[in-house]
């Protein structure tokens, strides 16, 4: 009965998508051209990279409700940084530095100092929000410097017909089943898994 739900849900699910995406066929013209399908593909590539990790936290009977925060904060820090005239490179490793150490801090609150998942990443994703807007990057928007063509590639660029932010996430997507069938540490916390339904979806062997 259970197996039987699970199916019946994700088909309801599939079923929903497909009917959507024919009625915006159908409604909206141009949706089926070429360029907005792949426009479309480009803009869900940071949702499926960020599906990637929080699959993971899932696995582990966790939650991460800050990853979005600390994702925007963490890369318009950067770019904020670029504008202001510090190298690419530098300015890319200090907001690489700002995630870690976000990240760090919402973990050792929820293994060691055992606040729930729930209220510790949420807090986090506020305080993230809050801290960087006002602290580090001062602005709604912030506007790539004219030198950072190889960041826009990435938003904007194509590898053989195929957005690059797409093949980043499908390269991040590969990457990520080939570890957990191969990583001790990643079957270890699937089998600690008391549902076994996204361990299946993210392809982690239990």
């Amino acid at each position: 009965m259970t197996s039987r739900l699970k199916f019946e849900r994700e088909t309801i699910v599939l079923g929903l998508a497909v009917l959507l995406f024919a009625a915006f066929a159908f409604l909206l013209t141009g949706f089926l051209t070429t360029g907005n399908l792949l426009d479309l593909v480009r803009n869900v590539s940071v949702l499926g990279i960020l599906g990637i990790g929080m699959a993971i936290v899932i696995i582990g009977r966790g939650i991460d409700l800050a990853m979005v925060s600390n994702m925007a904060i963490s890369i318009a820090w950067a770019v904020k940084l670029m504008e202001q005239g510090t190298p690419m490179q530098l300015a890319l490793a200090y907001g690489l530095g700002f995630a870690l150490v976000m990240a760090t801090i919402s973990g050792v609150l929820v293994a060691y100092i055992e606040v729930p998942a729930l209220f510790a990443t949420l807090a986090m994703g506020i305080f993230i929000y809050g801290f960087g807007h006002y602290a580090l990057v001062g602005a709604d928007l912030v506007h790539l410097p004219p030198n950072s063509d190889a960041i826009a590639y990435f938003g904007s660029g194509r590898i053989v017909g195929v957005p690059a932010a797409s093949a980043c996430a499908n390269t991040c997507s590969i990457c990520r089943c080939g570890t957990s069938s191969r990583s001790a540490a990643a079957r270890t916390v699937a089998s600690s898994n008391m549902s076994t339904t996204c361990t299946n979806i993210s392809s982690t062997p239990a």
